[in-house]
């Protein structure tokens, strides 16, 4: 409704009547700069579709408030003899060509949703102003095929240019692979190619009442799953323990090379219509199988700052992508863009001195050699602490980290 009393104040102002096209050029510079601010500010989905609502709007209020009601009243006066407003059937003419070249782009998001390829790309809003750029051109194609052939298979071509453009810059290679692979945990490194080796094991706790996560309210599919409330497990508390907290040597391997990379995928699965487990931790050239266990529709998108992007469709149950992060990076943030509540972090690591904490908040980290290390715990909502260690020959440190809310 913002957006509609802007527009029809440019539209009914003297300034449209004198500049019509700077006029138009001025509701083409709102209409992209509402693109880029929703798709910076609201998720992607909810960016189109308030994209939609804006031009439905206007293109509704054109007919119904302005070109309609103007029409019935020049008629009148035409019956009467009396002077009829031009003005209003110019003003009619730059309206109904806003509505005829919007047709296109509005049908195009309304099909969106189908598509997290388009709203789900970090570029989504560029990807929004090129589709509905080529949906203009199409629909000037239409407009113009009978009185001005060349000019309509002109912009006819650069229309089917711009999808095929877009097709190719949102596609993703990967397609869903018949492998089989398990949850097995990654492999410890090898005592032998350390030499003298210790153990670091120890627990997550938390001080405090117990919480939980945000309530979710899940899609049917996913809802009738569970029989009672359902709660994002970004924190995952059971009798003290904490859940989903990354354990890592963050200090004092500086210049060591680790090549016994695991040949078992680590496995990231949607399930429930959450991500199943909501971190891993995996190696520079480990494999990673996505899975979908929902018979719904999902999507993975990644958000690297090391690796490569990638926005993957998943719309089929048991559907499976694999990928390979080449790059060390804490962390690789992966979501779902038709389903935002859906996050998972995959720390990228280098060495293999590492663990992350069970159900019981356990974690241990074995064949470590011996040294001084800094060992740095990680959670996605209570942050992460360290702690000074030194390891000895074939010693076991038992070592606890305690979060809290702040």
């Amino acid at each position: 409704m913002g957006s509609w009393l802007f527009y029809d104040f440019l539209w009914e102002s003297k300034f449209s009547k004198t500049t019509p096209v700077l006029a138009h050029a001025l509701t083409l510079l709102w209409f992209g700069g509402m693109a880029y601010f929703l798709c910076h500010t609201l998720s992607g989905r909810a960016a189109y579709i308030h994209i939609g609502g804006m031009l439905g709007t206007w293109m509704t209020a054109n007919v119904f408030l302005r070109i309609i009601p103007r029409q019935l009243k020049m008629v009148e006066a035409s019956k009467r003899g009396e002077p009829v407003n031009q003005e209003w059937g110019k003003n009619a003419k730059n309206r109904s060509t806003h509505n005829t070249y919007f047709t296109l782009p509005v049908i195009f998001i309304m099909l969106s949703n189908h598509f997290p390829s388009t709203y789900g790309n970090q570029y989504n809003w560029i990807i929004l102003l090129l589709m509905s750029a080529a949906g203009a051109a199409i629909r000037e194609f239409f407009v113009v095929r009978l009185k001005n052939p060349p000019r309509s298979k002109a912009f006819g071509l650069v229309g089917v240019a711009l999808i095929i453009g877009v097709i190719f810059f949102t596609h993703e290679n990967s397609a869903p692979l018949a492998a089989t692979a398990t949850n097995t945990p990654a492999t410890e490194p090898s005592a032998a190619a350390n030499g003298p080796t210790g153990t670091i094991k120890g627990l997550a706790l938390f001080n405090g009442p117990a919480l939980h996560g945000e309530k979710l309210q899940l899609p049917l599919i996913c809802a009738q799953q569970n029989k009672s409330d359902t709660y994002a497990n970004d924190i995952m508390i059971n009798n003290g323990k904490l859940k989903n907290v990354l354990v890592r040597i963050s200090k004092g391997l500086e210049g060591k090379e680790y090549h016994d990379v695991p040949a078992v995928a680590a496995i990231l699965d949607q399930k429930n219509c959450q991500y199943e487990p909501r971190v891993i931790a995996v190696r520079v050239g480990q494999k990673v199988d996505f899975i979908n266990s929902d018979a719904t529709f999902h999507n993975v998108k990644s958000i690297t700052s090391q690796n490569e992007n990638f926005n993957v469709a998943m719309p089929s149950k048991d559907d499976r992508v694999t990928k390979i992060f080449n790059h060390p990076e804490i962390f690789v943030q992966t979501k779902c863009s038709v389903h935002p509540w859906m996050s998972a972090s995959i720390a990228v690591m280098d060495h293999p001195f590492y663990s992350v904490t069970n159900d019981a908040g356990e974690f241990i980290i074995k064949n470590i050699p011996v040294g001084e290390y800094t060992l740095e715990a990680w959670h996605e909502v209570f942050g992460n602490q360290s702690k000074k260690v030194s390891v000895k020959e074939n010693e076991t440190i038992n070592l606890d980290f305690s979060f809290k809310k702040e």
